[in-house]
Order: C-alpha cells, then sequence, then structure tokens
C-alpha cells in the first residue's frame, strides 16, 4: 500500500526548483516575442527604399543605404577577434567623409595576417567611393575599446567611441557594405576584404531554450512525486497461536 509522504525537505527544494525553472521558461518565451518583433521589423524596413547616408531619415536603422565620400584609410578602425572559415582575422571600419560629415563603413572581414597588406592597397587607390549596404544601429559603449591594444583596434563596434577617439562625430549606426545573405546563404565574395549582410536577425533559439526549462521543472515535479509515496507493508493480524504448547 502506498501513501502519501512528502518529504519536508526536498518539497521545499522542489518548490523553489521549479518556480525559478519556469521563471526561466517565462523569460525565454518573452524573448521568443522580442525576436519575433525584431524579425518583422527587419523585413519591413527592408522594403523601404535606400536612403543617402549625407541625408538620412529620422529612424534610419535597417534601412538600406548609400555612401559616397571620400574614405579615410590613415585613420581606419580594426574590430579583432572576428573570425571566418575557423580563419583570424579583424573586421575593418573606415571613416567616410560625406556631405554635411562623417558616416562610419565596414567595409568587410580581411585575414589578421593580411590586414595591412589590404589596407596599403586601399589607401593607394585613394579614390572616391560609393558603399551600397545596410545602416546598421550600434550603442554607445565607452568600454569598447580593445584594453592594452594599439590606437584602432576595439573589442566591440561603437560608433559613437570610435567618433570620440578620431575627433569627429558619427552617427550611431555603420553602413554595413555588401549584398544581402539570406540565413542559411553561403557568402559568395572570397576576395578580402569580405562583405555582406544577412537579411534576417541573427537570433538564438529561444523557443527551444523555454521547452527546455519546463521540461526540466516538469522532470522535477515528477520525481517529487516520486518521492512522496512510500510503500507501507500490509497489516498483518498476530499469531493466535504462537506460544501455544
Amino acid at each position: 500500500m502506498k501513501r502519501f509522504r512528502p518529504p519536508l525537505g526536498f518539497t521545499v527544494f522542489t518548490i523553489f526548483g521549479v518556480g525559478f525553472l519556469w521563471s526561466l521558461c517565462a523569460w525565454q518565451l518573452g524573448r521568443l516575442d522580442e525576436a519575433r518583433v525584431e524579425r518583422e521589423l527587419y523585413a519591413e524596413r527592408l522594403l523601404l527604399p535606400a536612403f543617402d547616408a549625407s541625408r538620412p531619415p529620422d529612424a534610419p536603422e535597417l534601412r538600406r543605404v548609400q555612401a559616397s565620400g571620400t574614405p579615410d584609410w590613415d585613420h581606419v578602425q580594426r574590430i579583432l577577434g572576428r573570425y571566418m572559415w575557423t580563419q583570424p582575422g579583424v573586421q575593418l571600419l573606415v571613416p567616410l567623409t560625406i556631405e554635411g560629415g562623417h558616416v562610419l563603413v565596414d567595409v568587410g572581414w580581411v585575414p589578421e595576417d593580411e590586414a595591412d597588406a589590404i589596407i596599403q592597397r586601399e589607401r593607394a587607390a585613394g579614390k572616391e567611393r560609393t558603399y551600397s549596404g545596410i545602416a546598421r544601429p550600434f550603442t554607445d559603449d565607452p568600454d569598447a575599446a580593445l584594453q592594452g591594444g594599439e590606437p584602432g583596434e576595439w573589442r566591440a563596434v561603437s560608433p559613437p567611441a570610435i567618433g570620440r577617439e578620431l575627433g569627429i562625430t558619427l552617427p550611431d549606426w555603420v553602413v554595413v557594405d555588401g549584398e544581402g545573405l539570406g540565413a542559411d546563404a553561403d557568402i559568395p565574395d572570397r576576395v578580402p576584404p569580405i562583405s555582406g549582410w544577412r537579411m534576417v536577425p541573427v537570433q538564438r533559439p529561444h523557443g527551444e531554450y523555454a521547452f527546455t526549462w519546463f521540461g526540466l521543472g516538469m522532470s522535477l515535479c515528477l520525481v517529487w512525486l516520486s518521492m512522496s509515496f512510500s510503500t507501507t507493508p500490509p497489516h498483518r493480524p498476530p499469531d493466535r497461536l504462537s506460544g501455544a504448547s
């Protein structure tokens, strides 16, 4: 016969454990909805016509953009620690002088050991360029500079911080040069700097995370139920003949 006897200590642990796991599940479900809104916004913005970087709209983020001007290869900025095809490299960001100011252009990825040669080659070209791509927003990160690194080396993209370093005013978005690519499309560009950008935002599998946390909470509940039922031996009447001669 089974009796319901929940162990006190494990019951308290289960209450807090399930509450914590299911709160993580709810958090991931919220992130899933935020990801949906981001995908819809991304698709909506890409349908809008491209704008000129010298005359940006009120909300330029995630829109197609064209920027024409003179790139300043003497002050190119490097985002370190970027890998492509398992090869270490850097992302090159060049300040572009345009009508009425400046804008930062992400011209693409280059192998780490080829960066100096590619920069020298681009500097030698010394001509105006037109870059076409997407305007990607970035937040102001005062800690974006690489600690202990050389000037112009960064661990993250932060246009306002880079602008302060260069003594110029930069918008809080970057022109990411190149063609738009599908979520699973291979990058066709093979000549550094490798350019291009994804037409869908890179997102984590929040739905799978939510299911995992919910499943762990349910498993903990089942373990608690299993430990709460104990088996007691059936009642056996005393042997009346015991002790009889």
